[in-house]
């Protein structure tokens, strides 16, 4: 081409701006079409928005006002939220679910688009854009929780922000190092087992920033780790544990692993049967990312993630524990495809995108067959008919229809105690209807010190997360009277340990030997037998919920 037929460069500048607005356009036109048909909030949210009520009107952030128990296992996101529901809430006494709602799934479209927009802007150019797009919204699992009210969506943006930034180049600077630090530290402290997904790279970088800076590194890691560092601080003083108490309710050490490595395997098997392309592209994305160094380490990341949730048992909640590794290794893999270092190498691109757009239009539970359909996964299914966005219409309060034991907006609000009361509650919605007044006692031990930390007796697979333990005999009665009733002695003695912790004065002498009784020693679990009360638990919860092996099992018929 000639000089003078040569576009000005301002003239070539703004040609590239107007691309990359239309990008973004059509990106945020299409991911809002797939949220809008997606969206729901799941029971497990209200649990955190239970916590976030409090904290808003000023009980602070608890489950139950007269203790000191964290429920929640995301701080960032729960203040996150908590800054939504500030403007959002009902400044009445009563509860108004259909406010909370919508804040969360505010919080939870704002994470999750400006997700999806931070990776368009990264990979500029439309056919990588558009291959990326095609191949998030292939994955239900992905799909599913860009809303939920859950800390997924907040999840999937730290972690997009560490890789786009972790996958380019290593940083040079110390602002660089303390950019990718603090993004490493915050993902963390939005879920802590993410940590699984950025180690291997954080010290990579750590590495790297030695060898360039040595003891000048220290500063801005530090800086990068504050927000982490000064929340297990706070936690430690105010709670009196470093980890959350759903910790000590899900995890019992004392579970042969036999029982989890089947819940685990049981869970990845109904995962590749029901959403095949999300556990696809992770193996994909670890092989692909083989052959670098630095992507190597996300693959790596990505495939201990992996076997950590095949430990654990699996989850309930869908597959939202697939999601974050899936979006590593879409990453990896449009990174592959697109030929970073080589621009116009898009054959790899065109292949992808068409076998994605077969995938979806003949698999049955693709989100492209099922854009009419309730999911599939288990419990996501279970509160979807009650709060999917598509079935909101003007006028219509949350919940839609009848939501677990909560009818509509109108029965959350007739629920709400205005005098003391200690009940077992059943759902968290229902918790967050009955208000603070109420002392709520979950028999799985979610927002309860003491029975997350009792013996769980489990032979065979049970429901991931939903430990049911005995009520011990006496203590509905010490919580109503603020007397020790416990029966068992040692269970009793125990007690008021945990109650010195959660209830008693921060900086008093006997409370901090109690903290480091109950952290730094063997007794930080309970493991003796104990006399449970009669009945040992209400008995609408005595009814058996299917294991993630019997729903498999169920599923291969």
């Amino acid at each position: 081409m000639s000089e003078e037929r040569r576009p000005p460069d301002g003239e070539k500048k703004r040609g590239s701006v107007r691309r990359r607005l239309a990008i973004l356009l059509a990106g945020t036109l299409l991911f809002s079409f797939f949220f809008y048909l997606h969206a729901y909030v799941c029971d497990d949210a209200f649990l955190t928005l239970r916590v976030v009520d409090n904290f808003v009107r000023g009980h602070g952030l608890r489950w139950n006002v007269a203790e000191r128990v964290q429920i929640f296992t995301s701080p960032l996101h729960t203040f996150v939220l908590s800054g939504a529901y500030y403007f959002a809430h009902d400044r009445s006494l009563l509860p108004n679910p259909n406010r909370a709602y919508f804040a969360s799934l505010f919080v939870s479209y704002a994470a999750s688009l400006a997700t999806v927009l931070l990776l368009l802007s990264w990979l500029r150019r439309p056919l990588p854009g558009l291959a990326l797009l095609v191949l998030l919204s292939s994955s239900r699992a992905f799909l599913v929780f860009t809303s939920s009210g859950l800390e997924t969506p907040l999840t999937y943006l730290l972690l997009a922000l560490f890789y786009i930034r972790f996958l380019r180049k290593p940083p040079e600077t110390s602002s660089g190092f303390l950019h990718i630090l603090l993004v490493a530290g915050l993902a963390v402290l939005n879920r802590l087992d993410v940590a699984l997904l950025v180690a291997l790279p954080v010290l990579s970088t750590l590495a790297a920033g030695w060898r360039r800076h040595g003891a000048h590194i220290v500063g801005p890691v530090l800086a990068g780790a504050s927000p982490l560092l000064a929340w297990f601080a706070f936690s430690l003083v105010y709670y009196g544990f470093f980890l959350p108490n759903p910790y000590c309710a899900k995890i019992d050490p004392a579970i042969d692993q036999s029982i989890l490595n089947e819940m685990g395997r049981a869970y990845l098997l109904l995962g590749l049967r029901q959403d095949p392309i999300t556990l696809v592209v992770i193996g994909l994305g670890v092989l692909l990312s083989l052959r670098r160094g630095r992507t190597a380490l996300a693959g790596i990341s990505c495939a201990a993630y992996l076997f950590y949730v095949y430990r654990i048992g699996g989850d309930f909640i869908g597959f939202r524990f697939l999601a974050p590794p899936f979006l590593i290794a879409s990453l990896v893999i449009i990174m592959g495809l697109a030929g970073m270092r080589r621009p116009h190498r898009t054959p790899g691109l065109a292949a992808a995108i068409a076998a994605l757009l077969a995938y979806g239009v003949l698999f049955p539970s693709s989100p492209l067959r099922s854009l009419t359909k309730a999911p599939v996964e288990d419990d996501v299914r279970f509160y979807y008919e009650g709060s999917a966005l598509s079935r909101w219409r003007l006028g219509m309060s949350f919940p839609f229809t009848r939501y677990h034991k909560v009818q509509s907006c109108a029965h959350c609000r007739a629920l709400r105690e205005t005098s003391l009361s200690v009940e077992v509650p059943a759902g968290g919605l229902l918790g967050f209807c009955r208000g603070p007044q109420v002392h709520l006692v979950t028999p799985t031990g979610i927002g309860d010190p003491l029975i997350s930390r009792l013996p769980a007796r489990v032979e065979e697979p049970f429901y991931p997360g939903h430990l049911l333990k005995p009520l011990p005999a006496g203590y509905m009665e010490t919580l109503s009277t603020g007397e020790n009733r416990i029966v068992d002695p040692d269970l009793a003695a125990y007690y008021e340990e945990i109650h010195r912790i959660t209830r008693g004065p921060l900086f008093s002498k006997e409370r901090w030997s109690s903290i480091a009784k109950l952290n730094f020693t063997g007794a930080g679990r309970y493991r003796r037998e104990y006399v449970p009360a009669t009945p040992p638990l209400p008995r609408e919860l005595m009814t058996p919920i299917p294991s993630i092996v019997d729903r498999l099992r169920d599923e291969t018929g």
